[in-house]
């Protein structure tokens, strides 16, 4: 069995196991401890001094490590800042009832994106049955934030039909709108 990390490496690429067991051996305490001093959780410092050697050995034909305690140094860092990032994410509350959340954290947020998504279609959707001219100027004014004025320079046409072609459009859209707000609303209560 080879003594040297380059040695060990060079066996654990060509699949010898017991090469794996003398590297994790020789480096897994120190790891744990870095990770120690950062979570002072021994389940998530297992996990992570796992997930890195699991990674070593599934990787080994791909990876080029020159110095291992500063690659194990490294990856040990990285995941205890993942781990911690991830931690402080989103805490999981658990309710009996809908009517004691209360919080932002416990809206899902995938529900949410589904619905902006749908939104965005329908909006899509009722501008395209508006005239060209009233898509146009309601996508400057809403969408890239333009003032009247700088629609009406950019049209060559008068503010007064910038304005008009505005009520138009906001018009249409109010009254589409006003079934699916109220769909949304009964469907979140």
């Amino acid at each position: 069995m080879p003594a040297t990390d380059t040695g060990l490496w060079e066996a654990i690429q060509r699949d010898d196991v017991g090469a794996f067991e003398v590297l994790y051996q020789r480096y897994w305490q120190r790891m744990f401890a870095v990770a120690y001093v950062q979570l002072s959780s021994r389940e998530a410092c297992e996990e992570i001094v796992h997930d890195i050697f699991l990674r070593l050995w599934t990787e080994r034909h791909r990876l080029q490590i020159e110095y291992f305690p500063a690659y194990l140094a490294a990856a040990t860092r990285y995941h205890v800042g993942r781990y911690q990032r991830a931690a402080r994410a989103r805490p999981l509350r658990y309710a009996d009832s809908p009517e004691t959340l209360s919080s932002r954290a416990d809206y899902n947020l995938g529900e949410t994106r589904l619905l902006d998504l749908d939104l965005e279609k329908r909006l899509a959707a009722a501008l395209g049955q508006l005239p060209r001219r009233c898509q146009q100027i309601f996508l400057l004014s809403r969408v890239q934030q333009f003032s009247n004025d700088e629609i009406s320079q950019q049209l060559h046409i008068s503010r007064r039909s910038v304005e008009n072609q505005l009520t138009a459009a906001l018009r249409h859209l109010r009254v589409l709108f006003k079934s699916f707000v109220f769909l949304l609303i009964t469907d979140i209560w």
